[in-house]
């Protein structure tokens, strides 16, 4: 990779694009680009947190540097980047912080050289890009409008609402859809197996997907960290929202929103399947408002005002 510090490395084992589930489709489609050259030369994947997008950016960042275009998986130029050492490929990587001026000159730099001999394109991967401070993501304006005809730049982001127009309107964006059930419930019973961690029952399983909004790797994590599946009681007075939200407030105000989202999610679920249609429309007014709150990442959550919001859904 372009420098050998833990910002800039891929991770240490990417996804195998080659076995991995739930996208199979939307692979075959970027296949056919791909042989016929056509895939984006700014490419933005947006979609929720555990959805499966790191494997997508390995694959489409293979695409460009696969013998075939294909991403196979065993030729040199495949194997290196799965290795995390292909040197026409830059990855700056998800380590939870904020990604400044200095990742976006070395962005710039990576893109500004001619690929090696054997070599097509240079391609600089960035996960959750929203990341981007606002003087980062300014500096590159210019390299996402007109990028070197070398150039290929794969983007993902869980909150594009957090991009810069100016970032998004340079990219063709894609959104990544959950992976069909049967994929998903594969890749939790997998994760669970590879780890350790107690498969929980079908049922639980479903709930868990549910409420991740179909997000495999979400609902893993919750999993992980030692929760089960969620409780699917919701508060029937504000008195007892007003207590979910004191708990909530333990968490910092990205986790008190996140827990938020899933129960409604969960409610708004329930309202569908009895046809409760003003419920529907209500709650799904709150979810959108909740997810403009993660999005920007700047909301003072107070256990008050998520027990109001929680009467404002109509509680029954």
């Amino acid at each position: 990779m372009a420098k050998q510090t833990a910002t800039y490395e891929a991770p240490a084992k990417l996804p195998d694009f080659l076995a991995s589930r739930g996208h199979d489709a939307l692979l075959a489609q970027w296949r056919v680009l791909a042989r016929a050259d056509r895939l984006p030369s700014v490419l933005l994947l947006t979609g929720r947190q555990g959805i499966g997008k790191t494997m997508l950016l390995a694959a489409a960042a293979a695409m460009h540097v696969c013998a075939t275009a294909d991403a196979c998986g065993v030729c040199d130029g495949c194997r290196s980047l799965l290795s995390g050492t292909h040197p026409e490929v830059l990855w700056l990587a998800d380590a939870g912080e904020s990604l400044g001026v200095d990742e976006a000159e070395a962005f710039q730099e990576h893109l500004a050289l001619r690929p090696g001999a054997g070599s097509r394109y240079r391609v600089a991967v960035v996960e959750d890009c929203d990341r981007f401070t606002v003087a980062a993501a300014n500096r590159l304006l210019k390299t996402l409008e007109e990028p070197a005809d070398s150039a290929r730049v794969v983007l993902s982001s869980s909150r594009p609402g957090a991009l810069l127009a100016t970032i998004k309107s340079r990219c063709v964006r894609w959104r990544v859809p959950p992976p069909p059930r049967a994929d998903s419930i594969k890749i939790i019973e997998d994760l669970c197996a590879e780890n350790g961690v107690e498969r929980p029952s079908p049922a639980g399983v479903d709930a868990l997907l549910k409420l991740a909004g179909g997000a495999p790797g979400a609902a893993f994590a919750r999993l992980a960290s030692g929760d089960g599946p969620p409780n699917a009681s919701w508060p029937k007075s504000v008195g007892e929202a007003l207590d979910w939200a004191q708990a909530a407030r333990g968490h910092d105000a990205a986790g008190a929103l996140a827990a938020l989202e899933l129960k409604l999610n969960f409610i708004y679920q329930q309202s569908e399947r009895r046809q409760a249609w003003p419920l529907v429309a209500r709650r799904r007014a709150l979810i959108a408002a909740v997810r403009k709150a993660s999005a920007h990442g700047k909301v003072a959550v107070s256990a008050q005002l998520l027990a109001e919001s929680v009467g404002l859904v109509g509680i029954v």
